[in-house]
């Protein structure tokens, strides 16, 4: 995905925060439409860390902005960081190193770049498993007061 503009910048929808209690803050309904780069869409990430920080980045752009898949990093086009993804993806798929030679032999910010892509995309489908299961858990109740209600002949 590569939506960036001639500049390498995208229209986000921020969300802007309100204090609701010291050191508890929440999101307002409504988002700040912006122009953005990428080095400004992780300063507002960083910002919401700060604010949030017991929340995974992942879930941050999930649940803050309105379509997380244009805001992935390689929406802005960055071919260094698209490159990583793909070194990532085939040395865990075809259990190959990009480079020749053995562990040691591959570059240090390779290696901890394709560490950091392993662990995000590991929290994600650990992420998305949760989610799944919460909605099954959600399904199984309402088919189970359902069932109680046809049994009791109330609809």
């Amino acid at each position: 995905m590569q939506d960036a503009d001639e500049e390498g910048k995208l229209i986000v929808f921020v969300p802007e925060f309100d204090e609701i209690s010291p050191g508890e803050w929440s999101a307002r309904r409504e988002s700040v439409e912006r122009y953005v780069s990428k080095e400004e869409f992780i300063d507002i990430l960083s910002d919401i860390q700060d604010l949030k920080p017991d929340m995974p980045l992942f879930e941050m752009v999930r649940v803050y902005f309105r379509n997380p898949k244009e805001l992935c990093v390689t929406a802005f086009g960055d071919p260094e960081f698209e490159m990583l993804v793909k070194m990532e993806s085939r040395a865990s798929e075809y259990h190959v190193l990009p480079f020749e030679g053995g562990q040691l032999d591959q570059p240090l910010v390779v290696l901890e770049a394709m560490d950091i892509i392993a662990r995000t995309s590991i929290l994600y489908q650990i992420q998305k498993e949760v989610n799944l299961e919460e909605a099954t858990n959600r399904n199984k109740k309402l088919e189970n007061m359902k069932a109680g209600l046809s049994r009791s002949g109330k609809k």
